[in-house]
């Protein structure tokens, strides 16, 4: 008869004699897959409509510069944008102590970051540029005259862009130019 302790000796040592299998850590961060904004349209008194994308409202988490240098190089962190840090969290390659919510307080370049490129106002003014030709100056408005579409961006820090119809009737015109539904604020038609 085999007593307790043998047997617990031996299968402690078959278990370590197998050989296991271990996750190797990337050697180079994650890049986020390029992201296709939704737009959205808010209602203003006078009935007109304010674009929106998807975006959160408010920054995401983004990884520490430390935790990003314990795993990478220092060269790394130039070509990293904050869609790489969501999504490298999202993916669980960073959590807890090694992420954190940029802040308009103190010297937080991330959130002045965030503010100019992913706010939803202003992702809607960038990607409606990308997809329609427009006349005038972009800090006085350009204007896309069939779509009944204005682009703005105005004098402040940080940049503040920002995407209006003219009036809700356009609304029908915009999707079908974008080939899609664009919901009023609020509404999801997923």
């Amino acid at each position: 008869m085999t007593s307790r302790r043998a047997f617990i000796v031996t299968a402690v040592s078959s278990i370590a004699a197998l050989p296991h299998q271990t996750v190797a850590e990337p050697k180079e961060p994650w890049k986020a897959p390029e992201r296709v904004p939704k737009l959205h349209a808010k209602l203003d008194e006078d009935h007109s409509l304010l674009l929106l994308t998807d975006a959160p409202a408010s920054p995401s988490r983004l990884v520490k510069e430390e935790a990003l240098l314990k795993r990478f190089s220092a060269d790394i962190l130039a070509t990293l944008k904050q869609p790489d840090h969501w999504y490298m969290i999202a993916k669980g390659l960073f959590f807890g102590d090694d992420t954190y919510v940029p802040s308009p307080s103190g010297d937080d370049a991330q959130y002045w970051i965030w503010a100019e490129y992913y706010r939803p106002e202003v992702e809607a003014y960038d990607f409606l540029l990308s997809k329609f030709e427009f006349q005038g100056i972009p800090h006085f408005g350009i204007r896309n005259s069939d779509l009944r579409l204005t682009l703005a961006e105005h004098p402040s820090t940080p940049r503040f862009a920002t995407a209006r119809l003219d009036h809700i009737m356009y609304l029908p015109r915009l999707e079908r130019a974008l080939d899609c539904q664009i919901p009023m604020f609020g509404e999801d038609l997923s």
